[in-house]
């Protein structure tokens, strides 16, 4: 399903807002200090000028650098957003185990699609949304061709599911994530915290793309 060019990004923001939620209890019930805040800053240059925004070229994918910031009147108004990596995903943040360890850039830019009359004017997003579409490796990127991340990064489907976990593990770890969810993320849908054990490799390139 999509409202844009690209279809929906499916991770799955609920599990952190439930870890979030139980954190900002307990430090109101209990003094207990919440997780560390993972915004993207300025100082760090996790948050940048629009134009400089280093999203990767992909074929079919418009840049979001050409994005127009708003106005009021004459007032031009700062367009800042999030630093990616070199996958087009956000460097900041609390990022789920499928963004760190990624089979494909989850984003939340979404670009009308080109009927769309109304965002068609300046190339401007078509609202609130957020898009994904699998990630060729480098030689495919170069070459204009859409394809299949490169088993070059994850050997077998049992490294990645390592990966996986670990940086699920990391997240319990520093309160970004129940413990208690990580057994349901893996039964969720695609995007949650990460495939379960029992997928092949192939069915978690599928899944993902």
């Amino acid at each position: 399903m999509t409202n844009g060019q690209q279809l929906d990004n499916p991770v799955e923001c609920a599990w952190t807002l439930r870890a979030l939620l139980t954190g900002m209890d307990r430090w109101v019930r209990q003094g207990t200090p919440p997780p560390a805040s993972q915004h993207p800053r300025l100082a760090d240059g996790t948050l940048v000028a629009g134009d400089q925004v280093a999203f990767p070229a992909i074929p079919g994918v418009a840049s979001p650098r050409k994005i127009p910031a708003g106005r009021d009147g004459a007032v031009v108004w700062p367009l800042l957003v999030p630093q990616v990596d070199e996958d087009g995903n956000e460097r900041a943040g609390i990022r789920a185990p499928v963004v760190a360890v990624p089979l494909a850039t989850c984003t939340g830019l979404e670009l009308p699609q080109p009927r769309d009359r109304r965002a068609n004017r300046a190339r401007e997003p078509a609202g609130i949304g957020h898009s994904v579409f699998a990630i060729a490796d480098a030689r495919a990127r170069r070459a204009a061709i859409r394809g299949a991340r490169s088993t070059e990064r994850y050997p077998s489907s049992e490294a990645y599911l390592a990966r996986i976990r670990e940086v699920a593990q990391k997240l319990v770890d520093g309160r970004y994530l129940l413990a208690e969810d990580l057994s349901k993320g893996r039964r969720a849908r695609p995007g949650a915290l990460g495939p379960s054990g029992d997928d092949d490799e192939q069915s978690v390139m599928d899944r993902e793309r």
